[in-house]
């Protein structure tokens, strides 16, 4: 009985040796054609199962791939992409719940935000990424 429990689990080890896996890009994929493939259960249109199952067998190709380095840099580009859409969000809810008690401004030099309190006049700021300064009244 355990002989072929150890066969198949060796079969899937040699199976899977080398293999790319499962990234954040993975499981986008993965959620998307979730959410698509519910969606088509209720729709039943041709070209949103056409488009689920693209989205889906992308997803099992990546994760089967070989190529590591490929998929890597396919992963860190929508990373990337990901962070500067997460990261303005971020930065506008914070400025949105900080409103009352800090003011945001941008440093003429380096494009970077900086964030001081508010009510204290005119006040000389330093950039802390560049080491520029520049006043503002805050």
């Amino acid at each position: 009985m355990n002989n072929w429990r150890w066969k198949l689990q060796n079969l899937l080890i040699k199976l899977f040796a080398g293999r790319y896996g499962i990234d954040e890009l993975g499981r986008v994929l993965y959620l998307a054609g979730l959410v698509l493939l519910i969606g088509n259960a209720f729709l039943r249109n041709g070209l949103l199962s056409m488009l689920t199952t693209v989205i889906l067998f992308y997803g099992l190709f990546r994760m089967y791939s070989k190529n590591i380095p490929a998929r890597q840099q396919e992963n860190a580009r929508f990373l990337g992409w990901k962070q500067k859409l997460t990261g303005k969000a971020s930065l506008t809810r914070s400025r949105f719940r900080d409103r009352k008690e800090y003011r945001y401004f941008r440093c003429e030099k380096c494009n970077q935000m900086v964030r001081v309190p508010k009510g204290k006049g005119e006040i000389e700021i330093r950039c802390p990424r560049c080491g520029n300064s520049f006043r503002r009244r805050t």
